[in-house]
This record gives structure tokens, C-alpha cells and sequence, in this order.
């Protein structure tokens, strides 16, 4: 196909470009930095979502060609919108150029170089003082638990890594000789969380999680059972308190198939906004156990 032939803008065309231009990738990120997921096409629901997006507006008399159109993120799309010949997108500033016959985005050259900010570690004082901003922010960390009951194919593992894989994740198989199943526990350690915002990413990763093992992965029998547990910790307390361990409540069948979160992740987060019932008689813990509805639906759709 001629790159700058008419297209329809939809799903298949779509599709057709992804592959081209990232191959076998299911995961990448767009020219500002936000990252899509191939099965997000046109999800405003994920955080993964994108779409088509015409280099130059139509307004300018942009086409639907291939050369013309670009993969992006719903939110840098709805950012640069009409925008020609300069946009700000991500926080980033971008200018759209013509070379030769098609137009591209580029970052905008600054005026002048910025600054190195890079620590010299060879600096006692530079790297002292380094330290003491370090100690002058609040340090939170964000884990996930999450227990998985009678694992029939450790492909799944891989699959919650992958999704997982922006955090540190350690995986470990959990003796059950009474009932001879295989079980694991998998813990993801998220350090220096320190806005909101990030605490709703990781809360977005756990429904994302929830959303697959509860339509798919259980329904499919490839576990008998599983729990997601999401926590926020005041490291230094935790630490002065000796208790930087796992939730205070044991991560078992009884969790019941669904996501739990902490009151300090119910707090940080649009949960907040939420009616929730506690998690059993446990005050500091509550059930949030949300999916997303798109992607429940076309998991549904799949063929057994």
C-alpha cells in the first residue's frame, strides 16, 4: 500500500499500522513517552488507551494516509489535538516539521543546552547534600500481595510478570502438601511512590490484574482461587514499628476471589470517592473489587 493512499480511520487500519511500525510488540510507549497496549485501541478506560492521530490537523489539510497518521496515547492525542505547527504534550514541548513530502513531530530544540544536574559521587559535598534532600521527602512504598490457589499452567506467571514488569516482583511457590495443589505468592515492591497520581497507577495495575484472573483465568479453571492485596507504607514508621511486613490479616482462600485495598491507598486514590464495605472486621482494609467493564466484556466474548 502506498504511504500516502486515502485510509479509513478503524480498528483494522489501526491494527495495520501498529504491526508495521512495532511489530510483534504488544507494549509500547508513543512519541511522548505514554504507553499503549495493542488490545487498548480506542479504550478511554485504560490507562494503555490510543488511537489514530493525523500528523498534520485536517484543519491544515492533513489526510488519511499512512504517512500522515500516527499510533498515540488517547491523552496526547486529546493534548495535541489541532494544534500546528507547535504542541505541548506530556509536559513536553513538540513542533510538527515538514520533510521532503510528509510532515513528522519532533521535539522542540531548546535555546540553550540544560543544565547537568548529575550527582559527582567523587564529591563528598555533592553527594552529601544529595542525601539530605533524600531525607528531607516523605518515602512511601507501595506492595502488592497477591496469593494464586491451585495454579494449573505456570504460563500464567509470566503473563503477571509481564504486566508487572515495571515493578520489583519476586515470585514463590508455596508448599500445600494437605490439599497437593500448586500454589504461589507473589509479591511487587514499588519504592519512592510519592504522589497520588503514582498510587493510582499502581491501584489501576491491580484492577487490570483483578479484571483478567477473575474473568478469564478463573472462569477458565487455570486457578482455583486468588487474592490481590494493595498496600501503602510510611517506610520510617513501618521500620521504627518493626512491622514491614506482609498485611495484618492472612492472604487465603477466605480473601474471596477479589481485590482488597489499605486506607492509606483509599485515601491517595479516586477510591476515596468510593462506597466500600470493610474487608471482614478489619477496619484498615476494605474491598474494592473493580474490573474494567470493556475489557470484562471481550474476555467474555473469547472462545473456550
Amino acid at each position: 500500500m502506498k504511504t500516502n493512499a486515502i485510509m479509513n480511520i478503524n480498528r483494522e487500519t489501526a491494527m495495520m499500522l501498529w504491526n508495521k511500525r512495532y511489530g510483534k510488540a504488544t507494549k509500547v510507549k508513543d512519541f511522548a513517552g505514554r504507553e499503549m497496549d495493542k488490545g487498548s485501541y480506542g479504550n478511554r478506560n485504560s490507562k494503555y488507551g490510543w488511537n489514530l492521530d493525523h500528523i498534520l490537523p485536517q484543519t491544515q489539510g492533513g489526510k488519511n494516509s499512512e504517512s500522515n497518521l500516527i499510533c498515540c496515547h488517547i491523552k496526547t492525542n486529546d493534548e495535541k489535538a489541532n494544534k500546528f505547527p507547535c504542541f505541548i504534550a506530556n509536559e513536553k514541548d513538540f513542533e510538527i516539521v515538514k520533510v521532503q513530502n510528509h510532515y513528522e513531530i519532533k521535539l522542540a530544540s531548546d535555546e540553550e543546552d540544560e543544565e547537568d544536574d548529575s550527582i559527582n559521587f567523587f564529591d563528598h559535598s555533592d553527594a552529601l547534600a544529595f542525601f539530605k534532600e533524600c531525607q528531607e521527602n516523605k518515602y512511601w512504598i507501595g506492595t502488592i500481595h497477591i496469593k494464586l490457589n491451585g495454579v494449573k499452567d505456570v504460563a500464567l506467571l509470566d503473563f503477571i510478570r509481564e504486566m508487572l514488569s515495571d515493578y520489583e516482583i519476586s515470585i514463590k511457590q508455596v508448599n500445600n502438601a494437605w490439599y497437593q495443589t500448586n500454589d504461589f505468592k507473589i509479591e511487587v515492591i514499588i519504592f519512592g511512590v510519592n504522589t497520588r497520581e503514582e498510587t493510582q497507577n499502581i491501584l489501576d495495575d491491580c484492577v487490570l490484574l483483578n479484571t483478567y484472573l477473575k474473568y478469564f483465568f478463573l472462569e477458565r479453571n487455570y486457578i482455583s482461587s486468588y487474592s490481590i492485596i494493595d498496600n501503602l507504607y510510611d517506610y520510617n514508621y513501618q521500620i521504627d514499628e518493626n512491622e514491614f511486613k506482609e498485611p495484618n490479616f492472612n492472604i487465603s482462600d477466605n480473601s474471596g476471589n477479589r481485590l482488597i485495598i489499605d486506607d492509606l491507598v483509599r485515601c491517595n486514590t479516586s477510591a476515596r470517592k468510593e462506597e466500600l464495605k470493610n474487608y471482614g472486621y478489619n477496619r484498615d482494609y476494605w474491598i474494592y473489587d473493580y474490573s474494567y467493564i470493556k475489557l470484562r466484556e471481550n474476555l467474555g466474548k473469547v472462545k473456550k
